[in-house]
Parts: structure tokens; sequence; C-alpha cells
């Protein structure tokens, strides 16, 4: 690793952004501690890239395109190769999903994670971070524990369980521990989650309504195929067609408008490796195989014109 250059630290772990500043001190931890991300790059590059994306997403929150161009631009800046660049939007990302004004940031933080998903769709966590967090409760291990818990009566318990534990080992937290806890909301989460297994309790005796569409799409997939099959998906139908595959209705209209243009269907994708082009083309296929027949020669035919561009570029 690189010498560390000398930086301000108060500028970056000190910012009159205290949510910001947890996150930054985390981040400080994780390149002090003994196993250190997989990186030639010091803890100096990376926190003034989060820094600068970070604020720049504040100012900018109702331009989410504006602030993935902001993000290719900082990645190109500090010459990010391609592992750390996946490294970079994931620590973006976990800022951005416990961000104070969730509503404010929303737009932004889907149009981020659907280009983190673009980038390494087989790989949907940190290739370079090990598990090196020192909080012993972390949130997206606790997620998804009780994601791949089925009953509500099994949540239920879990949760309870959880409560207590944190309850009774929050008197030894540390300064940092306790703002980290507070900053993301964790009780309040495992509250809400509580009443929300209650709920299903309650309710464990209703069938649940299968979904109207084919499941298992992502939703790349679901607006391509509305696209191609020329129904539109508009702020009044966005809702009630995304609650059909358990997504929100905001984030399929962006992407079906951005499927609309013609362009974004057929010419490269913006600032693409080999790898993301590939994942386009695999795109279209899927899509084309899903389509009613009269529906697929249209689909077809750009996808020969992407297939064209991108044996022009890599064979």
């Amino acid at each position: 690793m690189k010498k560390e250059e000398k930086i301000n630290y108060d500028k970056y772990l000190s910012t009159p952004d205290g949510h910001f500043n947890v996150n930054a001190q985390s981040l400080y931890f994780l390149f002090s501690g003994s196993n250190k991300p997989k990186t030639n790059k010091n803890f100096s590059v990376f926190i003034k890239a989060l820094h600068d994306i970070y604020f720049f997403i504040q100012n900018n929150s109702n331009k989410p395109f504006a602030c993935l161009e902001k993000i290719k631009q900082i990645s190109i800046l500090y010459k990010f190769n391609e592992v750390e660049q996946l490294f970079f939007i994931d620590r973006i990302l976990g800022i951005l999903h416990h961000y104070p004004e969730t509503d404010k940031i929303s737009m932004v933080y889907i149009q981020i994670l659907d280009y983190r998903f673009d980038l390494n769709p087989d790989l949907f966590i940190n290739e370079i971070m090990k598990e090196t967090d020192n909080f012993e409760f972390k949130f997206e291990e606790i997620e998804v524990k009780l994601l791949s818990i089925k009953e509500p009566s099994e949540k239920h318990k879990y949760l309870m369980n959880l409560l207590f534990d944190i309850y009774s080992k929050s008197t030894g937290f540390d300064e940092i521990t306790n703002d980290y806890y507070n900053s993301i909301g964790l009780i309040e989460w495992i509250k809400a989650e509580l009443a929300r297994s209650e709920y299903e309790m309650k309710c464990n005796k209703s069938e649940p309504q299968p979904p109207k569409e084919k499941p298992g799409l992502t939703i790349n997939q679901i607006a391509l195929k509305y696209v191609y099959e020329s129904i539109s998906i508009t702020n009044d139908n966005c809702n009630e067609i995304a609650k059909d595959f358990g997504l929100k209705g905001q984030r399929l209209l962006n992407q079906y408008n951005y499927y609309s243009s013609p362009i974004n269907r057929k010419e490269p994708p913006f600032n693409y490796t080999q790898k993301i082009f590939k994942n386009k083309i695999k795109l279209f296929k899927s899509v084309i195989e899903i389509l009613p027949e009269a529906c697929k020669q249209k689909a077809s035919d750009e996808l020969k014109i992407l297939e064209y561009h991108y044996n022009n570029e890599f064979k």
C-alpha cells in the first residue's frame, strides 16, 4: 500500500454532518484494522472520494443521473480499478441506505443501486471488503437473517431476542458505537419489524395472493418487456404494476422511461467495460425469451444492433 498522504482529518471526520462523520470514522477504523481492504490505495483517497460524492448528492438530490455521472467522474479522477470502484460504490450505498431523510435521496439511491448491479450482477456484495466491521450488531447481517426466516412467529422470536441482547449490552457501547446505532435507527427498525411480524401472525390464516405476472424478473427485464409489448407505464399505473413484482413504482417508471428511448436500447452502455456490455446483451436475450411472438421481431432486430457494436469493439 502506498504511503498515507497527509490530510486534514478534521475536515473529513468532523464535518457539520453527523451522519457522514459516523460513516467516515467507520471507514477509518476499517483501514486502521488488521484486515484492511484489498487495495493499494489508502484511506485518504477513499475518504476524499466519499466526501466529494456525499455532499454533491446532498446538494443535487433531485438529479439522480447527475449524481451517477459524478460517481463515474470521481472513479476516473482517483483511478479506481473495477474492484475499487465496487468498494467505493458499496460505501456510498451504505451511507445512503441509512440516511436520516430517506425520501430525499431515494431517487439517487435507486439509480446508484441499479448501476452497481450492472457493474457486477453476479456479486452484489463488495469483493474487497472482508468482515472487518467493529460493530457487534451489523445491520446488513440482521436484515439478511430476518429475510431468511419465513414464519412470522419465528421472526418475532428472533427480533425479541435481538432486542434483549442489544439492551443488555448497550451499557458497554462506546460513543462511536452508540452514534452509529442511533444514526441508522437500529432500535426503531427492530421495533417496526416486530410490529410487522405481529401483524403477519394475525393475518397468517389469510391466503397470499399470487403475483399477476411471472415472478423472478428483474426490474430491467420488466421495463424492457413492457416497452416491447407497447404497454405504457405512467405515474398513474406504475405503483399497481410494480406491486405485482414486489417493487417500487417510481423505480420501475424510471427504468421504463430509460428503455423507452431507442438510443438507450440500441447503443452501447455508457462508460462500458466488456462485462457491462455482455450483461446488456444478456438482458435483451432474456427478455426476448419471455416476449409474445408478435413482439419479438423488434427486440431481436435491436439485439442484432447491440451485438454488432459489441463485436466491432471486442472481437
